[in-house]
């Protein structure tokens, strides 16, 4: 069985698809794939697809805050028709599905489904070299995010996995850590924050939550606001943004 990754990589190379411009063509690439993409409203649920043999329905709220959001669940529900067609009959996906931290049976599936859209919309071969050569920074994930029509979040796990610095993007939520992804830097350095913790009150995303608001320069915090018992002797310090 074909991996998430390679499951995309396939498909793009059987559409000839060769150039950025091509991907904005989603609902193309899934009606080829034998997919029909349908916007309503959705109550209960941030995305659904239903399968039948090698058909199947998507269908995505017709009202989005960004365009980039509504393309990966789209291609979020395209992966579990490529990837659990004989596994699963459809499925209906919720917010935390999609943000990558469902639980119990459903998260291998969720997590394979963001997998694929990650690589479909933000194919290594067009972004890769260009996150490995990139300073780290919600700027530049703004730009790629942007230029490709995926949302923040997307862009900005594509830019730590390929990222040869080590860097690591977090996402909280209502004042605690939710999931964190690293790039192999942070990783065999093993700096790994508390996920489920409460955020240091001396982190920049804390002072966010008290109500200080968005900062957009990014900021030095010491190493042991994010990653407690770690301390650096020479001073180091991390930058947040």
């Amino acid at each position: 069985m074909l991996s998430p990754k390679s499951a995309a990589r396939l498909i793009l190379e059987r559409l000839r698809i060769t150039s950025p411009e091509d991907l904005l063509l989603l609902a193309e690439i899934c009606w080829q794939r034998g997919a029909l993409v349908r916007y309503e409203r959705l109550r209960g649920a941030e995305a659904r697809v239903v399968i039948r043999g090698y058909r199947a329905i998507i269908t995505v709220p017709d009202a989005y805050e960004g365009v980039g959001r509504q393309r990966f669940d789209v291609a979020h529900e395209l992966g579990h028709v490529e990837l659990h067609r004989d596994l699963i009959a459809g499925a209906i996906c919720t917010s935390q599905d999609l943000n990558g931290y469902s639980r119990g049976s459903k998260q291998t599936l969720e997590h394979e489904a963001n997998d694929f859209a990650a690589e479909l919309l933000l194919p290594e071969r067009f972004v890769g070299a260009r996150c490995r050569e990139a300073e780290p920074s919600l700027d530049f994930a703004a730009e790629v995010a942007g230029s490709f029509q995926v949302s923040l979040t997307a862009a900005a796990m594509r830019l730590v996995e390929f990222s040869a610095e080590p860097c690591l993007l977090v996402y909280s939520q209502g004042d605690h850590i939710r999931w964190c992804k690293r790039s192999r830097e942070a990783e065999d350095m093993n700096l790994f924050p508390a996920v489920g913790d409460c955020l240091d009150r001396n982190t920049i995303a804390a002072s966010y939550f008290r109500g200080a608001g968005k900062r957009e320069v990014p900021g030095r915090v010491s190493v042991s606001a994010w990653f407690p018992g770690t301390e650096c002797r020479d001073g180091t310090r991390i930058s947040e943004q």
